[in-house]
């Protein structure tokens, strides 16, 4: 008995974590990958995920899914900074005869700044810079500031 409660107490008494990330989300609507997920790896580094998806208006159209995969980590003079390939299924077109290799195709490569103000503990408010765009679809052109959006930053705790 002594043993149960000594273990329910060493339960009760710390703070268990099964999973902590954060998300931002921006407030318009954009082609790109909406939802960005941080998940905290070891060295100050972060695993950013995202995606987003569109749903087709007719029945002869596929559903249009953008991935972004990559690591935030600091920068010289610019501070912490994501950077990360984002990849896209060919805009929902349907190919007669199927696609060669992988239905997806990697897109771009994305360096992109995220300014936060504390709205309370979880939730931040801020700006999301795209500082430069590096297109890897064979156009041969990069964008240096193409786009600052208004975001949404949320923690999440599971447990």
């Amino acid at each position: 008995m002594l043993k149960k409660c000594l273990c329910l107490l060493l339960i009760l008494g710390s703070s268990l974590s099964a999973l902590e990330f954060k998300t931002i989300v921006p407030f318009s609507g954009a082609s790109t990958p909406a939802a960005s997920f941080y998940y905290p790896l070891p060295k100050n580094l972060e695993l950013v995920m995202g995606f987003s998806s569109v749903v087709p208006a007719s029945k002869t159209e596929e559903l249009d899914v953008d991935m972004h995969l990559g690591i935030a980590s600091d920068y010289p003079l610019l501070g912490r900074v994501a950077t990360y390939l984002t990849f896209d299924n060919h805009s929902g077109h349907v190919i007669e005869g199927g696609y060669q290799g992988s239905e997806f195709y990697t897109k771009s490569l994305i360096m992109e700044k995220v300014w936060l103000y504390p709205l309370n503990n979880r939730v931040n408010i801020g700006v999301s810079a795209i500082l430069a765009e590096i297109m890897l679809d064979g156009g041969k052109r990069a964008h240096i500031l193409p786009s600052i959006t208004p975001v949404l930053s949320v923690d999440i705790n599971i447990f």
